[in-house]
């Protein structure tokens, strides 16, 4: 038997990555600054020049990102992104300090945030069968050579790029997937 794997178990791609602009990470020359990455998956923070503090968020676990800028900050064009999580042991704070453009790095939170929340949805209502590995020497229905599982599933996963619920890129990723095992 084989099995399918689920559309929030895409292959993880980068969306955003920056660096804290704070006055200290400036004064240090930029050796202590806490770096982010956003990517399909996960938001991760890592901060620390002797020991390191790295951490990840689940990015379906985001409900809300606030955007706070001092005086100074907003004459440096930079702000904090305050990311509100929703953990299963209870509400936490993230914040992403001293980040350039911290009204784009919302907005690419949220619209993540969003695909991820649906694909997890999706998941849980419609979890992708298992697919069973046809042994026989008859070729499988749907054709010489193309087993009708496959074609369903590939059907399902366009019908996903069209309500918007995968990327295109997701789409290629596991339509790949699907096709090497013909």
């Amino acid at each position: 038997m084989s099995y399918s794997q689920p559309p929030h178990a895409m292959p993880e791609q980068v969306i955003w990555e920056g660096v804290s602009a704070s006055l200290t990470s400036a004064a240090t020359g930029g050796r202590v600054a806490p770096r982010y990455r956003l990517t399909t998956h996960h938001l991760y923070f890592e901060r620390g020049l002797l020991k390191t503090d790295a951490q990840q968020v689940p990015i379906h676990e985001i409900v809300d990102i606030d955007v706070k800028q001092s005086l100074t900050q907003k004459a440096r064009g930079v702000g904090d992104v305050i990311v509100h999580v929703q953990r299963p042991t209870g509400p936490e704070k993230v914040t992403l300090e001293s980040v350039h453009d911290p009204r784009a790095v919302q907005q690419a939170i949220n619209a993540a945030a969003h695909q991820a929340r649906l694909r997890e949805q999706h998941a849980a209502r419609y979890p992708m069968p298992v697919q069973m590995v046809h042994t026989s020497q008859q070729p499988p229905a749907g054709g010489p050579g193309i087993d009708g599982d496959l074609v369903t599933q590939l059907e399902r996963l366009g019908a996903l790029v069209k309500s918007g619920i995968l990327t295109r890129e997701e789409f290629d990723a596991k339509k790949a997937e699907i096709l090497r095992r013909l």
